[in-house]
C-alpha cells in the first residue's frame, strides 16, 4: 500500500514530508523544513494562519518534483 510505504520511509528518514487534510502527500525538501522552522522560530508563538502564510510562501507546492524512483520499491520489488 503507498500510504505505509510513504509513512515507512518518512520513519527511516527517506523522505520529509506530510499528509493534507484530503489525504494527499506533500513532499517537504529538508531546505523546506528547515526555512519554516526557522520562520516559526523567529516569530515565536503563531497562530495556524500565520503558518498557513508561512508555508505558502517558503514550500513548493507545484507538485513538480520528483522523488527517486528506487524509493518507492518495496523489499519484493527490489529484488
Amino acid at each position: 500500500d503507498v500510504i505505509d510505504r510513504l509513512k515507512y520511509l518518512q520513519e527511516t528518514g527517506s523522505i520529509t514530508g506530510l499528509f493534507d487534510d484530503r489525504g494527499k502527500y506533500i513532499y517537504l525538501t529538508r531546505d523546506e523544513m528547515e526555512r519554516v522552522t526557522k520562520a516559526i522560530r523567529q516569530r515565536g508563538r503563531i497562530s495556524f494562519s500565520d503558518l498557513s502564510k508561512i508555508s505558502n510562501e517558503l514550500i513548493d507546492f507545484s507538485g513538480t518534483r520528483t522523488v527517486n524512483d528506487k524509493l518507492l520499491e518495496t523489499d519484493d520489488t527490489a529484488n
